[in-house]
C-alpha cells in the first residue's frame, strides 16, 4: 500500500470510531477482546483465538493515534 493509501485508510478508521457510536463500539471491543489482560489458557487454540481478538482490537487502536504519538523505527529496524 503507498503512503497515501494508508494515510487514507488511517482516515477512514478515524471518520468510523471518531464518532460517539464508534467510540462506544471500540471501548466494547476493548472490553471483549482482552486489551488490559492476559489471553493465556491451559488450551492452546483457545488462547490462540483469544490472542487473535486481541490483535485485531490493538490494530484499530494503532491506526486511531496520530502520527506524531506513534514510535518511529531506529534506522537499525528499517
Amino acid at each position: 500500500m503507498t503512503p497515501q493509501g494508508i494515510t487514507d485508510l488511517r482516515n477512514a478508521y478515524r471518520l468510523v470510531f471518531g464518532t460517539t457510536d464508534g467510540q462506544r463500539v471500540l471501548k466494547d471491543l476493548q472490553s471483549r477482546c482482552s486489551i488490559q489482560k492476559s489471553t493465556w489458557s491451559e488450551k492452546p487454540n483457545e488462547t490462540y483465538f483469544l490472542e487473535g481478538q486481541r490483535t485485531a482490537v490493538l490494530f484499530i487502536m494503532d491506526m486511531l493515534r496520530d502520527d506524531d504519538n506513534r514510535e518511529r523505527p531506529t534506522q537499525a529496524e528499517e
